[in-house]
């Protein structure tokens, strides 16, 4: 029930403390609330897989109890626990998890450094671009940096399928020089005179590709 919910989602768990789950070790955290007027505990678990298991416990008697998870069993009372339990999820799955479309490797060290260097969360902006994710400053809300999965001809290079390419801003005067239609190309989805955007295939270092980031979120502050 839980399955497509989870999609493309990763376990945040500095979030996940937040919000009130308790870590029981390096691998697993767990949350309780009473639900449906305190008739039921509802017992969360999250591991580092980022898996969620459910335990419902009827609170008069302490049994476990399983309709809701049966998609066939109706009702007005078995309807009333599953709506319940699924907006205690819903609540978890926002609140605790991070969209995890990205998963190219390189991709992933730029959403480590942004976030680890500039608190920087990605920022899924748009339903008509679910694969854009933007990078902004928290002091003036400016953009550095937009991620996204596009194909790979629409940017210039001359092969199948998508990939991942981050846009930064430059210098007008330092474009030119950039570009190679190899590794750097034009700016895609965004004003071609002040971005660029990188191919993220390891064609440069990630010590260069922190430093132009670095660099970007310099020139957003102008």
């Amino acid at each position: 029930m839980t399955d497509n919910l989870l999609k493309n989602k990763k376990l945040n768990s500095k979030k996940a403390i937040i919000f009130g789950f308790k870590k029981m070790n390096d691998n697993l955290l767990i949350y309780q609330t009473d639900i449906l007027n305190q008739q039921f505990q509802l017992i969360i678990t999250l591991n580092a897989n980022s898996e969620l298991t459910t335990k419902l416990i009827e609170i008069s008697d302490g049994n476990e109890y399983r309709l809701h998870l049966d998609p066939s069993a109706t009702g007005s009372f078995v309807n009333s626990v599953r709506n319940e339990f699924l907006g205690v999820i819903n609540e978890i799955v926002d609140n605790c998890f991070d969209t995890d479309i990205f998963k190219n490797s390189q991709t992933k060290q730029v959403i480590e450094y942004v976030n680890d260097t500039y608190d920087t969360e990605l920022e899924f902006l748009w339903e008509k671009f679910p694969n854009y994710a933007a990078l902004r400053r928290l002091d003036n809300k400016k953009w550095y940096g937009l991620l996204m999965i596009v194909n790979a001809k629409k940017i210039g290079l001359d092969i199948d399928g998508d990939v991942e390419v981050l846009d930064l801003r430059i210098d007008t005067d330092k474009m030119e020089q950039t570009i190679d239609n190899k590794t750097f190309f034009p700016g895609y989805h965004m004003n071609k005179k002040h971005w660029y955007a990188i191919y993220l295939n390891d064609g440069i270092s990630n010590e260069e590709l922190f430093q132009r980031i670095n660099n970007s979120y310099i020139l957003a502050d102008k």
